[in-house]
């Protein structure tokens, strides 16, 4: 699960972490296993989960364009660079 390091009197310390259940943890400190039962229950953080609702999407009608003239007009736009 988790490693720490410890220095603790000039002595260095590696723990790791094995296992939780409930207010009983299983360790392993610079290489021997342990078996630590605490005076209280660890709460345990749940990561959330995010819920998606499904969008409401209202179906719409497309766009017509009208034509403002009929006329075979050419319409000259003029573009930057040129």
């Amino acid at each position: 699960m988790k490693n720490f390091s410890f220095k603790i009197n000039e002595n260095s310390y590696s723990v790791k972490i094995l296992s939780q259940e409930n207010n009983t943890i299983e360790l392993e400190v610079n290489g021997t296993g342990y078996s630590v039962k605490m005076k209280e229950d660890i709460s345990v953080k749940k990561t959330p989960t995010l819920v998606r609702r499904p969008s409401g999407v209202v179906p719409t009608e497309p766009v017509k364009m009208k034509p403002s003239s009929t006329s075979n007009d050419k319409i000259t736009a003029p573009l930057p660079g040129v």
